[in-house]
């Protein structure tokens, strides 16, 4: 069963954690040539304000991702793969059911984020429609900037300390020291947030535990620790380099440019 909303709040939990921007580092990134793959029509005109976060490079695995819901046990989502291969190109393969000819069917909704080419795609399969098999293209401009650092480092950098990054919130970093996943070593922290808008009101804490693996380059596990919040963990952890098709719509597949704006 998909569950919007604990992926919506999943996203959330990580843009709120993840760190600020690498002053001073940021770099400009151009995209290879136009080509049959990826013609010329599929991006905007170069601006000085497009940025997006750095890939992560050689650091290629499969693996299955598990999300699991408020209550202990319970399986809200399995995306079937999580791909990314050595130029950082990645692939989510997640389970879903749709109706064919009345009858549920399991599919896979695939999204692709190819830093390479600057393009991201999206597509069923197999379709399920009568309609001609369909994936959806968006692509950002052939040159942009990477002003932020990749999420895992973000995590990893966290040390045991108490910050302060708004006065209204405060920030504890614990640390839980080292366990395996898949065989794969990772290093947690327990982040927990306490946010006080004004004397008068109680305090709201957030707590998540983060394990990241520095080898794979990668958030292997997340726990947030509140009722109704949604845990995500990697299994069956393979470090190897997933086939290139993998990061490009089926060949029979009609390609529809859904965006070329920044």
């Amino acid at each position: 069963m998909r569950c919007a909303a604990g992926r919506l709040a999943l996203i959330v939990t990580l843009l709120w954690l993840t760190a600020a921007p690498l002053s001073g580092q940021e770099k400009t990134d151009v995209a290879p040539p136009p080509s049959a793959g990826f013609p010329a029509a599929w991006y905007p005109p170069d601006n000085d304000v497009t940025s997006t976060m750095a890939p992560v490079k050689g650091a290629p695995y499969e693996a299955r991702t598990m999300m699991g819901g408020p209550q202990p046990g319970m399986l809200v989502e399995l995306e079937a793969l999580h791909a990314r291969d050595s130029a950082g190109r990645t692939r989510i393969d997640t389970l879903q059911t749709r109706l064919k000819d009345g009858q549920p069917v399991t599919v896979h909704e695939v999204e692709i984020d190819d830093p390479v080419s600057h393009c991201s795609f999206h597509w069923l399969e197999p379709w399920v429609d009568k309609t001609e098999p369909t994936a959806t293209v968006s692509c950002m401009p052939r040159t942009v900037h990477y002003g932020g650092q990749p999420m895992w480092l973000s995590f990893a950098s966290m040390q045991a300390a108490e910050e302060h990054p708004s006065p209204m919130e405060t920030d504890h970093n614990e640390t839980l020291g080292v366990r395996t996943f898949d065989g794969v070593r990772a290093t947690g922290v327990r982040h927990t947030r306490i946010i006080q808008a004004n004397k008068a009101d109680k305090p709201q804490t957030i707590v998540t535990e983060i394990w990241v693996s520095s080898e794979m380059k990668e958030v292997v596990a997340m726990y947030p620790k509140a009722p109704d919040s949604y845990s995500l963990e990697l299994r069956e952890i393979k470090l190897r380099e997933p086939d290139a098709g993998m990061f490009y719509p089926p060949a029979n597949y009609k390609i529809v440019l859904v965006s070329n704006q920044p």
